[in-house]
């Protein structure tokens, strides 16, 4: 069995914590909070990987009229979205200090990280949990 339920709530929780401690840098300039935030990103990213891997695999295996077959589709492109743009944010950060521009692209992107995880995260409760 896949665990796609399991793996999936490590890259929602530290992406929106990343998102978070970008938040609180933003307000008070805390040393603190800038470096949890710049580990909690390169951690959600790299776990948004197995995340994307065994949900697209379990996305195959369930597209046999169980599951609405558009909120799949859409819950996986969000999916998809979600850790691209996360690696995007975690390349933003890397340059940062040395390209101008890269802490605000860094932002943008955690900003459009929170929103797809928060979309995605509905979808797949409605995949998991139908009414």
């Amino acid at each position: 069995m896949l665990f796609h339920h399991e793996l999936s709530h490590f890259p929602i929780a530290f992406l929106l914590a990343a998102f978070v401690a970008d938040v609180v840098v933003w307000r008070s300039a805390s040393d603190t909070a800038r470096i949890v935030g710049r580990v909690l990103l390169g951690a959600g990213a790299v776990c948004a990987v197995p995340s994307v891997v065994t949900g697209m695999i379990l996305s195959i295996r369930a597209v046999t009229g169980a599951y609405p077959e558009n909120t799949i589709n859409l819950h996986m492109i969000l999916g998809i979205t979600t850790m691209v743009v996360g690696f995007t944010a975690l390349l933003y950060q890397r340059n940062e200090g040395r390209k101008p521009g890269a802490a605000s692209r860094r932002r943008v992107c955690l900003w459009i990280v929170a929103l797809s995880v928060a979309a995605t995260g509905y979808l797949g409760g409605t995949l998991g949990h139908p009414m």
